[in-house]
């Protein structure tokens, strides 16, 4: 419980001053999210830096997928999880949207989160509180 109530109060806190960054936002979703156990990890869809052309190069493989989500994982009942993370007045894009109905209708859990709290929200139902904190 201390756990969710010091993400929930820095969240709290912070946006009554200003927009939260991305950013920090990431932060808070997966110290929430470890604390109760669910096994997550953030999702790098970025390119890389080619040295022998000396540019920034996206991915080249077929399996590439435009559109993943930030945070993927396992909810505690086996099901997938996907969350992508949003400022608050951030964006989703066509294919970010896309990647989160594919998840939902495959029986995984996707959704837009702006803030810890959305993500206590949508989760309260499948983690609940009882959940303990690790």
């Amino acid at each position: 419980m201390k756990l969710e109530r010091n993400a929930l109060l820095i969240g709290g806190l912070m946006s009554k001053q200003k927009q939260l960054p991305e950013s920090v936002i990431e932060s808070q979703i997966f110290h929430y999210l470890r604390g109760r156990g669910v096994l997550c990890f953030k999702s790098i869809q970025a390119g890389f830096f080619d040295p022998v052309r000396k540019v920034f190069r996206k991915q080249a493989s077929p399996y590439f997928r435009k559109g993943v989500s930030d945070c993927l994982g396992l909810l505690p009942d086996g099901r997938f999880l996907a969350i992508e993370i949003k400022a608050r007045y951030g964006k989703v894009s066509p294919e970010q949207q896309r990647f989160i109905d594919d998840v939902n209708n495959s029986g995984g859990v996707a959704f837009v989160a702006r803030s810890v709290q959305d993500v206590v929200d949508k989760l309260s139902s499948i983690i609940g509180s009882s959940t303990p904190m690790k």
